[in-house]
């Protein structure tokens, strides 16, 4: 404690001399002596993990300290992060960057000294709070602040499946799902006959209808291709005609939306449903005026594994970013990805764009037969299956960054156990908190972060 007393008697000794020396049109002495904003730089971890042959591994996590984002209680002086981060956190070494009114000083919880904080540069430990002292510039007015790092106690952000051993539901070759009006519809392959069946999320997917197949179309209903736009569900059909399918319809029966011919039908957003015709990429609201919305790098537009989602912009609810992945022969190694954000004002809404792969990007989604991608917990996730040596499906690649870049998760996010390694096909999508996994056959399983069990 007596260490702690000389060392704010000479900070304020320091500060009164610096002051008394500056020229008065140089500072402005002032009693004002808040910290105004709080950051912390990206920070790394290292998990440990157990292979399945037994063996322990461990690799790196970063987190990015964009994402971190503190409050300053103004009135109680407490700065703590708003959403509490994973437990696995590694928070012994962060580095923050301090904007205040005044001289900012710190002292470290194992010891009793304080010191000049070098903001952006120092790096210090927050396993427990942290005091920030800011000295006004007039060498009198102080005002100390705790600050709190917070961590879950628990895994939150492990992925816990559940087998719905009880499901009745019949599968015939690859399937695709989507979700409408609180049902979870998947489509069947059936030997080029496609078909459909449901289940609402009343009954927890456990009680389906039974799989029939689809009619109305002229052509053959392209069963990858149905997305969902403004409640119905939209597909093309093999003649190159867009069909609508509403919720009385389940999916079942069909009717022509649109008398213009696409190549295909690409996905939709809060505000239009997305086509290509071969050259451009086209828009609609309501299928009869379609508006160019891309031409650039049309040659790797995905053609198969097509997977679009929007979501909600976390700074303007009015904005959806729109992320569309899928295969193309015209790239070897990787996914075509692309991006748009999508708005009703015009001098907001963006043209599709192509994420193209630099150099010096390491981390683009790998290129996988049977890829699904999807948006969970503010992360986007893609798997398919492993071209690797343990073949099958095996891990989920997640991105931070719209679909820039995608680091493999290899724990607590995982695939059920017992379908790693398998080659079955599946189809993904999600409903609120829960991701629904269907696999051919009669496997249907339900995943939820522990945190929401």
């Amino acid at each position: 404690m007596r260490k702690s007393i000389y060392a704010i008697t000479a900070l304020l000794f320091a500060t009164l001399t610096f002051t008394a020396c500056l020229k008065d049109n140089d500072t402005v002495s002032t009693p004002e002596c808040s910290i105004t904003s709080f950051t912390v730089g990206d920070f790394v971890s290292r998990i440990k993990v157990t292979r399945s042959d037994g063996t322990d591994t461990t690799y790196s996590r970063t987190i990015s300290g964009k994402n971190v984002f503190f409050n300053i209680d103004q009135v109680n002086n407490v700065i703590s992060n708003v959403d509490s981060l994973v437990s696995w956190a590694n928070i012994t070494r962060l580095v923050p960057s301090v904007s205040a009114d005044g001289t900012v000083i710190y002292k470290n919880p194992s010891d009793s000294l304080y010191r000049y904080l070098n903001s952006g540069k120092d790096s210090i430990d927050f396993t427990k709070p942290v005091e920030f002292i800011v000295m006004a510039y007039d060498g009198v007015n102080r005002k100390t602040y705790t600050v709190k790092v917070n961590k879950s106690a628990t895994d939150a952000d492990s992925l816990i499946w559940v087998r719905l051993n009880s499901a009745d539901i019949t599968l015939k070759g690859k399937s695709h799902s989507v979700v409408a009006n609180n049902n979870l519809y998947v489509f069947a392959e059936n030997d080029g006959e496609p078909t459909v069946c449901s289940t609402s999320f009343l009954s927890e997917g456990v009680s389906w209808t039974q799989p029939v197949a689809l009619t109305g179309a002229e052509g053959t209903i392209d069963y990858t291709s149905v997305v969902v736009f403004k409640g119905d569900l939209y597909a093309i059909d093999s003649n190159g005609l867009i069909y609508r399918s509403t919720t009385a319809d389940r999916g079942q029966t069909w009717t022509k939306a649109s008398e213009q011919n696409f190549k295909q039908l690409l996905g939709a957003d809060s505000y239009r449903l997305y086509a290509s015709d071969g050259d451009q990429i086209v828009g609609s609201e309501d299928m009869e005026n379609w508006t160019p919305f891309g031409t650039n790098s049309i040659n790797v537009l995905p053609q198969t594994n097509i997977s679009t989602v929007c979501y909600k912009s976390k700074t303007n609810s009015n904005i959806d970013v729109v992320v569309m992945a899928g295969l193309t022969p015209e790239l070897d190694n990787c996914a075509s990805v692309w991006y748009k954000l999508s708005a009703e004002d015009n001098d907001v809404d963006q043209q599709w764009n192509y994420i193209g792969i630099s150099s010096d990007n390491k981390w683009a989604l790998p290129k996988m037969e049977g890829m699904q991608m999807f948006h969970f917990n503010d992360h986007l996730y893609a798997t398919g299956l492993s071209t690797d040596t343990d073949g099958g499906y095996q891990y989920f690649y997640r991105s931070d960054d719209n679909g820039i870049t995608w680091r493999r998760v290899e724990s607590l996010f995982m695939l059920p156990v017992s379908m790693r390694g398998t080659d079955d096909p599946i189809s993904i999508c999600v409903s609120g908190g829960n991701i629904w996994l269907v696999q051919s056959g009669s496997k249907v399983w339900r995943g939820r972060l522990s945190a929401n069990m």
